[in-house]
């Protein structure tokens, strides 16, 4: 806090006059000069005290002194300069009598009224003693009170003035520079009226007349009137340590030493008397819920001005809790500039320097020191950290507010910090050490609109502002108990009295989302957006499942690894899009913007998200925001979906309202679009902040799929030699025809009659309940081959087990195909029928639809094989009719030939076999003999 005026206060006026009117003070003609050089300087007999009307000290605190007193002696040289510092806390009221225009204190014919004087000033100067009238004089343009005499025998004025210090007490410093050399000052003697006009003062009320050669002779005047408002005014901190009064005064004859004099004040008693009901009044702008609002805080603390009453202790330190709820406004952000110390400077004697668009307020302070209220600014104070955490927040060091107040030359700056709870971002706004002078009402105006710095609760209520109110009385050891008063205010749904809804806030967020280029199989980037209206409960999180055949290429991505991910520090090379998300209320959100990174495996997922939002809001860094997000492929169809752990509701003690999120995965061959032009939707569930889910979608719809090639190449052929013990293995593949093909959305085979199913291998098919808990539980006798894929969408194939598998009202055991790689699990089933006439039917009616360049299952000879043979398979013409449906509406039939496994074809190859037979016969009759 800096407090820089020049309001002069009643007992340091006291005391200052003196020195003042040595800075006035001229060389009277005449007369040489009084010192003598060899004597030295020095101040002695200085003393100030406030007394009461029989003379005893008056030291009850608040009270108003009948009179002050305060004198001191020079010798030894001229005086040059003075200073005089002064305690905190002694006031003196210029607005307790009328005031004398300058023009009627030296004009002997028209001198000011009686009801303008507030003392008297005795001098003793080398030509003799004189008494002489102190007035309340209209200040000059700049300055907020003047008081004034004529020096006795000459008509010049004394005019004095007042300034107070930046060091940290306060107290007034009276400067008097220049004092004019040979003027032969010896003893000054100050007496001021605690109440001019009480009438015991008339005596003194001079009427003075100019005597040629010499002092006027002066004789009692009229009565001050009837206005009895007190002048001075006692301190009331009864804790304060001892009170002193230092002069420092620097002679002609000595250039550069100064003589320093201390005077003892008495220390003020009987603060327990004192009465302190400060009231406080918080009014919104609006009181529509969930909207931004300016905000009027006022302050009032009740000022007495009768003379046989105690003063109001001053207000020191002052802490206001808002309701919760009313917080401030992320939409305040966009322009706002913070205010340096720099800037502001709060210890320089001038206004601040703060950019405009740091102001956040208007203030006005009404005192009864000043005619007029004083007219002020509140402003943004540059944070005290960067970045700022949550424990900043709470301890007032990310949001600051810098007043001051000037009028008149009257000047006041105070610095004030802004708690916010990082838990609900309740604010507590505190100002402390206020400057010792009286004030009846604060007013503070914080500025409205759509970017105002508040914004309202978000529930229709009765909301209370709290207070704790320290008089300088008060405090810690104290007698005076702080005073709580509080405040309050309704608000309502619409801000004229209308209801909340039933239930609290609505919640009806919509959703949109899509591909920028809709073209069948092509990259293009995917967009969503989440927004809710103004008045609904804030976003809080979603759940979005993307239609079938909407992927991303994560081959093509190097992924976030921890603690990377977490910390929000991944690479540009794992960046996948873009975000850009808009807190506050009202119509004016915030945007910030941030960067989504695909990462590795993320609570259970075999892949994640995190999305990176740094909080760079006006003047504050408040660091990165960090969400994370699952990433699961579906094991049937390879839909993805994804989860987002909750949205950020408080950062930093802001709460953040979030009003629009919006994901752009806009990397280059990253997103792409299905082979399938069905109509979908982008599906999603969408949280408020108090957990509701709301299910919503958005139309998904591609073109270009009926122009899709598709040409897919088949083969197939047995392996091993059949045998009744181990049956036949097959092995099947399937390679894309041409790049850039519709997908497969069906496939159906019908296998020869000589390769009928075993049936002892079906009957040993793992439960559905033992597969669908667990594959790896079911026997092994059900596993009868291995299936293999690549994809360009993972960096490696998926491979994985061929079960048989039963399910309840089937005639026959699925073949389910469980594919693995990368963490992602796809399962392929395909339904059994087995004719009457032995063949062998699987119909995979649904198979993803994913870029699979190459496929092969392999169906193994063995114990528990899958298929039997009949008859000699190198002599059959092993066909397969294929029936294959793509994703485009494409068909593909035709049979295809199964190439017989362990057969010989060439004569070459049959004499080989005779000769090697032969030979192995030869060994045996050897071994024989």
């Amino acid at each position: 806090m800096r407090i820089s005026n020049k309001l002069l206060p009643g007992l340091a006026l006291l005391l200052t006059a003196c020195a003042l009117l040595l800075g006035a003070a001229p060389a009277i003609a005449g007369h040489p000069n009084y010192w003598n050089e060899n004597e030295g300087f020095s101040v002695s007999n200085f003393t100030a005290e406030a007394t009461n009307a029989d003379g005893s000290l008056d030291t009850q605190a608040g009270s108003h002194p009948y009179k002050g007193n305060t004198s001191f002696e020079f010798s030894g040289a001229d005086v040059k300069r003075i200073e005089v510092d002064l305690p905190p806390g002694f006031l003196g009221n210029p607005q307790s009598t009328p005031t004398c225009p300058l023009s009627q204190l030296t004009n002997p014919a028209d001198i000011c009224p009686p009801d303008t004087q507030v003392g008297t000033v005795f001098t003793n100067i080398e030509s003799g003693d004189g008494i002489d009238k102190v007035y309340n004089l209209t200040p000059e343009p700049g300055e907020p009170a003047e008081f004034g005499f004529t020096l006795k025998g000459f008509a010049i004025p004394v005019i004095l003035y007042g300034s107070v210090r930046t060091d940290g007490d306060y107290g007034l410093t009276v400067t008097t520079p220049g004092i004019a050399q040979g003027g032969g000052l010896q003893r000054v003697s100050f007496t001021f009226w605690g109440v001019p006009a009480d009438p015991s003062h008339d005596a003194q009320r001079t009427t003075c007349v100019p005597v040629a050669g010499g002092f006027d002779t002066c004789t009692a005047g009229a009565s001050g009137g009837d206005r009895l408002v007190p002048f001075l005014t006692n301190p009331v901190d009864c804790l304060a340590p001892p009170l002193t009064v230092t002069l420092r005064a620097e002679s002609w004859q000595y250039p550069g030493q100064v003589v320093t004099k201390t005077a003892a004040v008495p220390s003020v008693t009987g603060c327990g008397k004192l009465i302190f009901e400060p009231s406080i009044a918080v009014t919104p702008d609006t009181t529509q819920v969930d909207t931004p609002t300016g905000l009027s805080i006022k302050i009032k603390v009740p000022q007495t001005n009768e003379p046989e009453k105690l003063a109001t202790p001053e207000l020191r330190d002052t802490t206001l809790t808002l309701p919760a709820g009313l917080a401030i406004s992320p939409s305040a952000a966009d322009g706002l500039v913070g205010c340096s110390d720099a800037q502001f400077d709060i210890h320089a004697n001038a206004l601040g320097e703060c950019p405009e668009a740091s102001q956040i307020a208007t203030v006005q302070i009404d005192t009864p020191l000043l005619a007029s209220p004083l007219p002020g600014q509140l402003y943004l104070g540059a944070p005290l950290c960067s970045p700022c955490s949550s424990a900043d927040a709470a301890a007032g060091r990310v949001f600051r507010v810098f007043l001051q107040a000037q009028i008149e030359g009257a000047l006041i700056k105070l610095e004030g910090t802004v708690s916010a709870d990082p838990v609900s971002g309740q604010l507590t706004a505190r100002f402390e050490n206020t400057p010792q002078l009286p004030f009846s009402e604060l007013t503070i105006h914080v500025k409205g609109g759509s970017r105002a710095a508040f914004v309202n609760p978000p529930t229709c209520a009765t909301q209370t502002t709290t207070s704790d109110l320290v008089a300088w009385s008060g405090g810690p050891g104290g007698d005076t108990p702080d005073a709580n008063p509080f405040s309050q205010f309704s608000t309502t749904w619409d801000g004229a009295g209308g209801a909340c809804p039933a239930g609290g806030e609505p919640f009806q967020p919509s959703f949109t989302a899509g591909t920028v280029a809709p073209l069948a199989n092509a990259y293009s980037p995917f967009t969503l957006t989440f927004e809710r209206p103004n008045g609904d409960l804030p976003l809080s999180g979603f759940k979005l499942e993307l239609p079938p055949g909407l992927l991303g290429n994560l081959s093509s991505v190097p992924l976030c690894p921890e603690p990377q991910a977490s910390q929000g520090t991944c690479s540009s090379a794992s960046r996948i899009g873009t975000t850009t998300v808009g807190a506050g209320s009202g119509s004016h959100p915030f945007f910030l913007t941030g960067g989504v990174y695909l990462t590795g495996p993320y609570k259970g997922a075999p892949f994640g998200i995190s999305v990176a939002v740094p909080v760079l809001a006006g003047p504050y860094n408040l660091g990165t925001v960090v969400v994370r997000s699952t990433i699961t492929v579906d094991q049937h169809d390879a839909h993805v979906t994804a989860t987002v752990d909750p949205l950020p509701q408080i950062v930093s003690g802001v709460p953040t309202r979030l009003r629009i999120v919006n994901v752009s995965l806009d990397r280059p061959g990253f997103m792409f679009n299905p082979t399938n032009c069905t109509p979908h939707t982008v599906r999603a569930t969408v949280d408020g902040s108090s957990g509701e889910g709301v299910q919503v979608s958005s139309p998904f719809n591609i073109a270009g799929c009926k122009g899709l090639p598709f040409s897919p190449k088949f083969t197939a052929r047995t392996v091993g030699k059949p045998s009744k013990a181990s049956g036949v293995g097959l092995d099947v593949k399937i390679i894309e025809g041409v790049e850039g093909e519709a997908n497969v959305q069906s496939i159906k085979v019908d296998l020869p009659k000589q390769l009928p199913s075993r049936l002892t291998t079906l009957q040993k098919a793992c439960t559905a309940a033992v597969f669908e808990a667990n594959p790896a539980n079911c026997p092994a006798a059900s596993i009868v081959g291995i299936a293999k894929a690549t994809t360009p969408i993972l960096p490696v194939p998926v491979i994985g087990p061929a079960y048989f598998v039963s399910h309840g009202g089937e005639a026959f055991p699925s073949l389910i195909l469980v594919l693995q790689g990368d963490g992602v699990r796809v399962d392929l089933i395909g339904a059994t029928f087995i004719s009457h006439a032995g063949i062998t039917s699987s119909t995979f009616k649904t198979v993803p639809d994913v870029p699979v360049p190459s496929f092969e299952l392999y169906l193994p000879a063995g114990k528990f094989s899958a298929l039997a043979a009949n008859g000699n398979l190198c002599k059959s013409k092993l066909a397969m009719p294929i029936d294959i449906h793509a994703q485009n509406g494409a068909e593909l039939k035709q049979t295809i030939k199964i190439a017989p496994g362990g057969c010989s074809t060439s004569k070459k190859a049959k004499r080989a076999s005779k000769k090697h037979k032969a030979k192995q016969a030869s060994n045996s009759n050897r071994r024989a003999h």
